[in-house]
């Protein structure tokens, strides 16, 4: 699970476009480890994806991509199961 969801977040999520952006990426790796913690707590999928909305709209000041966070969620759970 090392970097296993950064790289999600930054290939598949997103929100603020700083992929290409190492610098940036630090952000990500914030929140990459606050998932991490939820999974580790045992949280469902769908309490991760309420999570990346919670990121976009109270960090980022976005409206929240529900159908984006749904995927990414579902992309994280199924990257636990290897």
């Amino acid at each position: 699970m090392d970097n296993t969801i950064e790289n999600i977040l930054l290939s598949e999520w997103d929100p603020i476009d700083i992929a290409d952006v190492v610098e940036a990426h630090d952000e990500y790796r914030a929140y990459a480890i606050s998932i991490k913690r939820m999974l580790y707590a045992g949280r469902t999928e769908q309490e991760i994806a309420l999570a990346l909305l919670e990121f976009e709209r109270e960090n980022m000041g976005f409206n929240g991509d529900v159908d984006r966070a749904n995927h990414v969620a579902a992309m994280i759970m199924q990257s636990m199961k290897y």
